[in-house]
């Protein structure tokens, strides 16, 4: 670092944090030229090849991970804008997705794990309004009595339009959270079978 650019760093600093680093610029010794050659190549591979790697990969998941928590209405018309302009990576993001309506890919050992953590009640409102084929795969993975509460439920009026989108989305987020810790895996295959 030039005197100048140091002067200038210097000067911005609190002074007591000024007068320590000065204090310390009057102890260093000078770094033998093999030791810099060894930080510069080591610092060299962790701030400009490994962070690119991992900067792409940890914000797809983040941005993933932001699509999945918006109203479905949004994320599309956030993916469709991002595929007009970067084709390949929406498709990337789009595959990376996971929403309630993607419940029926999970395999019945996933969808047990998942309906064993949440409540029937939350169950019930965000069956309200789905298919028959979709309902009966939820209802697969649930046991003998929690399935004869749900169906009983069900037949009875349940819950506001936004109470049902809000149990589905804390569905899929308990998903998410389930894949994050790796307790279950996304089908890429079609849906499973019920």
């Amino acid at each position: 670092m030039t005197p100048e650019a140091a002067a200038k760093t210097l000067a911005v600093l609190g002074r007591e944090l000024r007068n320590a680093l000065t204090r310390r610029m009057l102890t260093l010794r000078t770094v033998s030229e093999p030791t810099i050659r060894i930080l510069e190549a080591k610092l060299r591979d962790d701030l400009l090849l490994n962070p690119a790697r991992e900067i792409a990969k940890n914000t797809q998941s983040r941005i993933v991970d932001i699509l999945n928590r918006m109203a479905p209405e949004q994320a599309e018309d956030v993916l469709g804008s991002l595929a007009a302009v970067k084709p390949t990576e929406a498709a990337a993001l789009r595959s990376k997705m996971f929403s309630f309506k993607d419940i029926d890919t999970l395999s019945m050992k996933a969808r047990s794990i998942l309906f064993d953590k949440v409540p029937s009640e939350q169950i019930v409102l965000a069956l309200k309004d789905t298919d028959t084929v979709f309902r009966d795969a939820v209802l697969s993975a649930l046991g003998a009595r929690a399935r004869r509460l749900v169906e009983n439920e069900l037949s009875g009026g349940v819950g506001t339009p936004k109470e049902v989108a809000a149990a589905r989305q804390a569905i899929s987020a308990i998903v998410l959270d389930l894949i994050g810790r790796g307790e279950i895996e996304v089908s890429t295959e079609e849906p499973a079978d019920s």
